[in-house]
């Protein structure tokens, strides 16, 4: 539990305030026991861990999103060949170590598909449809001074051109560029 919050001795920080401004991923959630569970229940709410020693009373910053994985029971229970022998009992006992007032606290839950082969063969997309634009013109496209000079340039008769450079200053650039 020191671990995850933080403590010991000397009263260091944990995992949860080590993740302040971050994501803490627990995988396999329902295989932490309840005490480190309920243990995350303050830093949740209030957004500090609060450690208390006799030497020391320290608060860490601990503001951060979790999220957590886990499989449909402990056997991991798939469907198909992997499906669970034991049925819904053995969901509803491994999903029972997660107490009630933690899982409140969690607002989003989903329920994944498993990935089968067929899934990992199909065919790729075209690369036009994976292809993002370029950083440069999502720059210009949501940066207001971009869109002003454009604005601007536009209006012109004349297209844009970079401002003219002494010759000086070009020899000089030629001759870097040389060596």
């Amino acid at each position: 539990m020191a671990a995850m919050v933080g403590g010991g001795i000397k009263a260091k920080p944990g995992e949860a305030s080590m993740a302040h401004h971050g994501v803490l991923f627990l995988d396999e959630l329902p295989e932490f026991t309840s005490q480190v569970l309920d243990s995350l229940r303050q830093p949740l709410e209030n957004g500090e861990a609060v450690i208390s020693r006799a030497n020391r009373h320290v608060k860490y910053p601990s503001r951060f999103q979790l999220v957590a994985a886990a499989n449909p029971c402990k056997c991991g229970g798939g469907p198909g060949a992997f499906a669970c022998r034991k049925g819904p009992a053995c969901q509803a006992n491994y999903f029972s170590r997660i107490s009630g007032p933690f899982l409140d606290r969690i607002d989003i839950f989903v329920d994944v598909a498993p990935v089968t082969a067929m899934d990992l063969s199909l065919p790729r997309r075209p690369k036009a449809q994976r292809r993002l634009p370029h950083a440069s013109r999502l720059r210009a496209r949501y940066n207001p001074v971009a869109m002003a000079i454009a604005a601007k340039a536009a209006a012109r008769s004349t297209p844009m051109r970079p401002a003219p450079t002494s010759r000086r200053y070009a020899g000089q650039m030629q001759a870097r560029v040389r060596c």
